[in-house]
């Protein structure tokens, strides 16, 4: 279910593998991995000022991602002053963060046909019902979402090439 996804993010250079011949698509995805996607998506855009984030050193692959994802907007930090860069990140913050990236363009989608709706925290259930509504994410299975789960590197990236057109 993944295959194309895969292939596709790697193509374009966006996602690549573990190594040069492994993926690992059950393996979970940090933050910082996470925000660095969505900036190589963004065009990887000079960074002037440097993260505020206190647990986001400077010099690690994902801290001009993450300056520009504060900068942003993208990204809010887990509580103030820290990022979680490495923290395995769940579907929700995922959705989230790919919600403010695209602009917060609001679609309305009811999202009672997944049992686990109520479990969906304040802040994301907006990107979820756009996320939903644009095909994006189908949940984890056809009646749940999952919100609080791990998104895995197969996940992110039939997400992320569904929300890019490569797939």
């Amino acid at each position: 279910w993944f295959y194309d996804a895969v292939c596709a993010m790697a193509e374009s250079g966006i996602m690549i593998g573990k190594d040069e011949t492994h993926f690992d698509p059950n393996a979970s995805l940090t933050r910082g991995e996470w925000v660095t996607l969505l900036y190589r998506v963004a065009g990887s855009p000079a960074v002037d000022e440097p993260c505020t984030f206190t647990d986001v050193p400077a010099g690690r692959y994902f801290s001009d991602a993450f300056a520009w994802a504060e900068d942003t907007g993208i990204v809010l930090g887990v509580t103030d002053g820290l990022g979680a860069p490495s923290m395995t990140i769940t579907r929700e913050q995922m959705v989230s963060t790919l919600y403010r990236f695209d602009g917060m363009n609001y679609v309305k989608f009811d999202l009672s046909v997944f049992s686990d709706v109520n479990l969906v925290s304040y802040y994301a259930f907006d990107a979820f019902e756009w996320a939903v509504a644009n095909g994006y994410i189908r949940g984890m299975t056809a009646t749940t979402l999952a919100p609080n789960g791990l998104a895995n590197r197969a996940q992110i990236a039939t997400i992320l090439a569904r929300y890019l057109g490569l797939i």
